[in-house]
């Protein structure tokens, strides 16, 4: 499976609620840019890859100098053969957060008195 970095995912993530909670009082076109960072995850978590950071070693007792040892730790993984689907479940996680964050675009612009 594809692998996107954690990091990455972090920034993404992090950027699209802080332009959320922030365009409450900066302005709609936040909304717009936050509901695309969720939607964005949402494709790249629909697609198969999982969310890992991995740790490289190296010049340790289990790990020689010459080769270094490479760990991942999963955040979010997409696995066909344990069953595991939590990267679906935060997919559509991010789905809802950007139709949420959509909705509160439109009816900002769009208010009818």
């Amino acid at each position: 499976m594809p692998i996107m970095e954690a990091g990455l995912f972090g920034l993404l993530a992090g950027g699209g609620f802080i332009l959320l909670v922030i365009s409450f009082k900066f302005g709609a076109l936040l909304k717009v840019i936050s509901a695309v960072l969720f939607f964005s995850i949402a494709l790249i978590l629909m697609a198969g890859y999982e969310v890992a950071y991995t740790t490289e070693t190296t010049g340790t007792p289990s790990c020689p100098a010459n080769d270094p040892c490479i760990t991942q730790h999963f955040l979010i993984r997409e696995d066909d053969v344990t069953g595991d689907t939590s990267g679906t479940w935060a997919a559509w996680l991010f789905v809802l957060l950007g139709i949420f964050s959509s909705i509160l675009f439109i009816t900002e612009m769009f208010v009818f008195n």
